[in-house]
């Protein structure tokens, strides 16, 4: 096996960013996304080809294409290859791996956040970014509308210029968030 360096070209040690496996679940890697990209690290295929199912992965290796020069670790191509894979996840088997994320977050479970989620699988390099991805739907989406804006979203304002509402308080801008 070829050593692994860091990118600036030093050896790799437990402590460096990527070297720890264990962490890999807990940022929203997939075990295929990584599988894939550790293998590529002292490995190269006969052809161009970087995405690797698991079974193909296991069909296609060989110990004569391991690379004896030492490979440099990028958690860049790690992401990208992450993404590659869940991309290709179908629609639900990506939500279901990404709700956990969201619901740790503190989005509510609701039917139609696996529609949220699948907004957004193109555009995600890891699992744990889908609910900052999907937040923004919160109100809209996520959560039962508000009764206040349920006939007549526009009439919350009273000068539709500014956005301002007065009350008993004084000026207070009326968000449109729930």
């Amino acid at each position: 096996m070829p050593l692994i360096l860091n990118q600036d070209g030093s050896k790799m040690s437990k402590r460096d960013v990527g070297a720890a496996l264990g962490t890999y679940p807990e940022e929203g890697f997939l075990p295929e996304g990584v599988m894939n990209f550790l293998a590529l690290l002292g490995w190269s295929p006969k052809d161009d080809t970087e995405i690797f199912s698991p079974q193909e992965l296991i069909e296609r290796f060989s110990l004569e294409a391991v690379n004896h020069s030492a490979a440099k670790f990028d958690i860049t191509k790690c992401r990208w290859v992450n993404q590659q894979h869940i991309i290709a996840l179908p629609a639900e088997e990506f939500a279901l791996r990404a709700r956990p994320f969201c619901l740790k977050a503190g989005l509510p479970d609701s039917p139609i956040l696996d529609a949220a989620i699948a907004t957004v699988q193109t555009k995600v390099q890891t699992l744990a970014e889908v609910p900052d991805k999907i937040r923004f739907l919160n109100c809209a989406w996520i959560r039962k509308p508000s009764p206040r804006f349920s006939r007549k979203p526009w009439n919350c304002f009273s000068n539709w210029r500014t956005g301002w509402n007065r009350n008993r308080n004084g000026m207070v801008m009326n968000s449109l968030a729930c």
